[in-house]
């Protein structure tokens, strides 16, 4: 019974048209898309292949604009003397074995430590960026978002190659007193960074096991704030 249950080919799920809009929709907002045409691409509906090929398209060209935005952020904050770790992101992919490609992103998470994080956001106002509005006090990890306005207008593509790159400047790892769990040692993961190449440019991140374990904190924090993204877990995972 269990040598027939083993499967050496994925078995495409029996959906209609309407069903697989339905799971590409789901796919979409999970930010699984990428995740699903690199797992199972030859064994989808044409159509779906097709849909899920332009996205990969678009995300390309998404990615460039990501890249550059490291650079230009490593650029203009060391030249305001601001040292500063990239959490998150693409920085992920040489921790979980993922391709750069293979990974949505819409914003550019970096940690600062508390001391320069005002020069951080000085830099980065000077570079257009304003603060988007009605965060500044919601209880969080970090300064409000910057963002340089674009007149872009949310149009249901996720893949939309306009959609503006946010930066957040994170100045903890852990909120303890939100959270209502203490998170012991990550006031250690500073110490412990490394540096690696994100778009040509030597950053600084977390080191691979600190990284890991920031990982998942970070998805604990949005389980327990019933805010969990599947992507975040799948990554993991």
């Amino acid at each position: 019974m269990l040598g027939a249950l083993h499967l050496t080919e994925p078995v495409p799920p029996r959906l209609n048209e309407r069903e697989w809009r339905e799971a590409l929709d789901y796919s979409d907002k999970s930010r699984l898309t990428l995740a699903l045409r690199q797992a199972a691409r030859e064994h989808l509906p044409a159509w779906v292949r097709d849909r899920i090929d332009g996205n990969a398209a678009q995300n390309a060209v998404r990615l460039a604009g990501i890249t550059e935005t490291y650079r230009n952020l490593s650029q203009w904050l060391g030249d305001a003397g601001v040292e500063f770790l990239a959490i998150k992101g693409i920085t992920h992919c040489a921790l979980f074995a993922s391709r750069p490609e293979n990974r949505v992103q819409y914003d550019i998470d970096l940690w600062v430590p508390r001391e320069t994080i005002q020069a951080a956001q000085n830099a980065l106002i000077v570079q257009g960026y304003e603060s988007m509005p009605g965060m500044q006090d919601f209880p969080t990890d970090h300064l409000p978002a910057l963002i340089r306005k674009t007149g872009w207008e949310w149009r249901g593509d996720f893949f939309d190659t306009e959609i503006p790159l946010p930066v957040e400047l994170h100045f903890q790892f852990w909120n303890e007193d939100l959270e209502r769990l203490p998170a012991p040692g990550v006031e250690e993961f500073w110490g412990r960074r490394t540096t690696i190449s994100v778009a040509g440019v030597p950053i600084a991140v977390l080191s691979p096991a600190d990284a890991l374990a920031y990982a998942t904190l970070h998805a604990l924090k949005h389980i327990l704030r019933g805010s969990t993204n599947p992507f975040h877990v799948y990554e993991i995972a």
